[in-house]
């Protein structure tokens, strides 16, 4: 009996949107989503999401495959290679978390939910679920009336959920794990050519490779953001660092509330954002020719001690998604910062010179990141930041760090000469198309002791 019910509670979107009024519950739902915290920040995600939506409720499910999606929202060649370019399959998983994240706020206001069962690009109209089973194989029925559920149902809805949630949970916990994994596996094994490494004349590469000391890149936490949005507050990086992530640390978790034990097992885990990977092979290709170790290290297991050290550090991501570069703020000019009433990061240029903006926000369509190299204060190693205020600017900064010409050519441009100072921060603008980055522009050059610059060139 339970199975049954849960079959008719598992309906395709085709179906609920086959009326003028099951359309528009679906289409307001669907809005609510993507103008939620879970999807603010990924304009790629939230494209993602409403388009396989909008081909469902059209029944083109023709188009709902890999390669489709990949030439019709990506603008790839209708024979692009799958194998080599998994932007669909990344994307589709990042959808699956954010989804994860928006319910297990809003799952129990929601009149239901959106669902993207493993391995399919068809996404599902998922009510409670008795079995407590995982979005996956059920078949498609004839929508059911929507009962009255009262506050005792609306509690076992989402315990179910949040059981059903953790399975899957447990499997992004293990995904993000071998990201990290396979980051520092290639750092063991990778050997690159020569072509476009001439790292030890370029800033910043040039003062991180000039002495012998070991290199410790700290990839970005985006859960932290995750349970600031939640707990409705920032953590700071003392709370950050002894592992206080939420504000009900000293209460044992089976006491918690539902929401609070959601948060707790899911917000509490090691993982990375996804544009952190192709990065941080990137910079191990760098320290591997120029025979230097890298070593990755999780932002959680990271403590104070570890930064008195002459080690040489790479942080990616924001204060927000890496809170440990904001140890380092107050070197820099332009500085990640918080608006607690629009809930969102901006850049605050402390020290505006001619022609500069005291605040830089991202919008749907562009965005902002920061280049910045430190000293790390009272030692002898060198600290690179490279963090935007989405992740289509970190990854924009990402590309700007690793490619050797256009940073001779910026800090040409700039005026920046190391013989001056090695320390300096850039201020980035992109714009984005399907949630890939394009007209990439340095807006602002720093010299950190003071020094004006010019604006270089469109990249």
């Amino acid at each position: 009996m339970a199975n049954d019910q849960r079959k008719l509670r598992r309906v395709q979107i085709a179906q609920l949107a086959e009326s003028p009024e099951g359309r528009e519950k679906i289409v307001a739902h669907l809005q609510h989503i993507v103008e939620g915290p879970a999807f603010r920040g990924s304009q790629r995600s939230e494209q993602f999401l409403r388009y396989i939506v909008e081909q469902s409720i059209a029944r083109h499910f023709d188009l709902l495959k890999e390669r489709m999606i990949g030439v019709e929202l990506f603008g790839r060649s209708p024979s692009y290679d799958t194998g080599e370019d998994a932007i669909v399959r990344v994307t589709a998983s990042d959808v699956r978390r954010r989804l994860l994240q928006h319910y297990g706020k809003y799952g129990s206001e929601a009149p239901f939910h959106l669902c993207l069962p493993p391995g399919s690009y068809v996404p599902e109209v998922e009510y409670s679920d008795p079995a407590g089973e995982e979005c996956a194989d059920a078949p498609a029925l004839a929508l059911p009336e929507m009962p009255a559920v009262s506050a005792e149902g609306r509690t076992r809805e989402k315990l179910t959920g949040f059981w059903s949630a953790k399975r899957g949970l447990w499997a992004l916990a293990a995904l993000n794990l071998l990201v990290l994994g396979a980051v520092a596996g290639f750092v063991l094994w990778q050997r690159s050519s020569s072509a476009g490494f001439r790292s030890k004349s370029v800033l910043p590469w040039s003062a991180f490779f000039r002495e012998n000391r070991r290199m410790i890149l700290v990839p970005s936490d985006p859960n932290i953001a995750e349970t600031e949005m939640i707990e409705g507050r920032q953590v700071s990086i003392s709370d950050y660092s002894k592992r206080y992530y939420f504000a009900h640390n000293s209460v044992p978790v089976d006491q918690l509330p539902v929401d609070e034990q959601f948060e707790h097992h899911y917000l509490r885990g090691d993982k990375t954002s996804a544009v952190d990977l192709p990065i941080a092979i990137q910079i191990a290709r760098l320290a591997e020719y120029n025979h230097r170790d890298l070593e990755v290290r999780g932002p959680r297991s990271l403590q104070f001690s570890d930064l008195k050290t002459d080690d040489n550090f790479i942080f990616l991501g924001s204060s927000q998604s890496n809170p440990w570069s904001a140890v380092f703020a107050d070197q820099l000019d332009f500085r990640f910062a918080y608006d607690e009433q629009g809930h969102a990061e901006y850049i605050r240029n402390v020290r505006p010179r001619d022609h500069e903006q005291a605040r830089y926000d991202a919008s749907t369509d562009s965005s902002y990141a920061i280049l910045a190299l430190v000293q790390n204060p009272d030692q002898k190693g060198q600290v690179l930041l490279l963090g935007g205020l989405t992740a289509e600017a970190t990854e924009s900064a990402g590309r700007l760090a690793v490619d050797m010409q256009w940073l001779e050519e910026t800090f040409h441009d700039c005026g920046l000469r190391e013989s001056v100072t090695p320390h300096f921060e850039l201020l980035m603008h992109l714009n984005w198309v399907a949630g890939y980055p394009n007209h990439i522009q340095v807006v602002a050059c720093h010299a950190l002791t003071g020094t004006p610059a010019h604006q270089p060139a469109a990249k």
